[in-house]
Order: structure tokens, then C-alpha cells, then sequence
């Protein structure tokens, strides 16, 4: 029984070894702000989320008749690179993200510009509010590139809840054995609640620092 016993215990703590190592690895790599950051802009993706959004916003602007000078100095890499990390940012402060509102007003401004530089009236800027707001989620749509990256964030932080609890329950459990059952492997025991407070320092100094 003792053997069995030992085996379980065993078992459960290299679960939790291996589950917190995955944690402290996710923490370090791809949910760390830092991290993200360096990684979009070692590989270019600034660039290529600028370039990408120019030329989705030129498909749809071709069928309006208007040229495409209405993007000129609307869409930067600048702005496209201090958007999606402010959105990164958004995420893991929990704060809702809201669309550089520069960008709009600035395509807007460039279209009545055209329009009043050659002498063209509307009688309804119907069709012109849709392109804006077309180009607006286009822009939106290309600095948030991982909606879902915040549901990713919730479950890591719940797992290392999990864990936490689960030690404290394992070192209640050990305590419970060790004082009132007096079974015969308190050694072995005592082990387990020392390996066990180690890994509750580890998770609190190194996964919740």
C-alpha cells in the first residue's frame, strides 16, 4: 500500500513539475509582452502589415473612382507599429482597445480635400462614410492580427491558479497524513511537503513576479 501510495504522490508531483514548467516557459515566450514585441520586429511584421494594409485599402478604394493619395500620410508604418503594440498592451492590461482615431479623420480629410481641389460635389456622402468606414476596419482589422490571443491569456492565468490551489491541496493532504494517520513513511512524506513548498516559492517568486 505504501508503495502505491508513494507512486501516486510521485505522479502528482511531476505532473506539476512538468505543467509548471510549460507555465514559466509560456511566460517567458508568447505570453510576454516583451517578447511578442521583439519577435514582430525581428521578423519584419511591422512592415509587412503596413504594406498589406496599403494594398487592401487600394483594392477597395479602385472601384470608388477616387485615387489613392486619400491613404497618403493616413496610414504609416509609424501608426501601424504603435497600434498593434498598444493593442498588444491592451491585452495584457485587460483594457479595452480603441483604433487610432488619426487614421480616419485623416482619410476623411484627404477625401474632401480631393473633392474640394476639383471642384466635386456630393449630393450624399453616403457612399463616402462606407468607404471610410471600410478602410477604418481594414486598418482595425490588420493591427489586431490575434483577436483571440486575450481568450489564450485567461486560460494560462486560470491553469497557474489550478496549480497553485492543487499544491496547497496536496500539502493539506501530506499535513493531514503526516500528524493524525502516523503512517510509516513520514520521511518520505516530509520530502513531498519540502519538494511541494519549493514549488509554491517557485510559482510565486518566478511565474507571479
Amino acid at each position: 500500500m505504501n508503495k502505491v501510495f508513494k507512486i501516486c504522490l510521485l505522479t502528482i508531483i511531476t505532473v506539476l513539475i512538468v505543467i509548471i514548467s510549460l507555465l514559466f516557459i509560456a511566460k517567458k515566450t508568447v505570453f510576454n509582452k516583451d517578447y511578442i514585441i521583439n519577435k514582430l520586429d525581428s521578423n519584419n511584421y511591422y512592415e509587412y502589415v503596413y504594406e498589406d494594409t496599403i494594398d487592401i485599402m487600394k483594392s477597395n478604394i479602385t472601384s470608388t473612382g477616387l485615387p489613392y493619395s486619400i491613404i497618403d500620410n493616413a496610414i504609416t508604418k509609424e501608426y501601424i507599429t504603435n497600434d498593434i503594440n498598444d493593442y498588444i498592451e491592451s491585452i495584457f492590461t485587460k483594457r479595452e482597445y480603441n483604433v487610432n482615431v488619426i487614421v480616419r479623420k485623416s482619410i476623411s480629410n484627404n477625401i474632401d480635400n480631393y473633392l474640394y481641389t476639383h471642384n466635386i460635389t456630393l449630393k450624399s456622402r453616403n457612399e463616402i462614410n462606407a468607404l471610410i468606414d471600410d478602410l477604418e476596419k481594414i486598418y482595425t482589422d490588420e493591427v489586431t492580427f490575434y483577436k483571440y490571443f486575450d481568450k489564450y491569456i485567461n486560460i494560462y492565468v486560470k491553469l497557474k491558479k489550478i496549480v497553485k490551489i492543487s499544491i496547497y491541496v496536496l500539502l493539506i493532504v501530506l499535513t493531514l497524513i503526516l500528524l493524525v494517520l502516523k503512517l510509516n513513511i513520514s520521511g518520505f512524506i516530509s520530502s513531498i511537503i519540502m519538494s511541494s513548498g519549493i514549488i509554491l516559492l517557485f510559482i510565486k517568486y518566478i511565474l507571479y513576479d
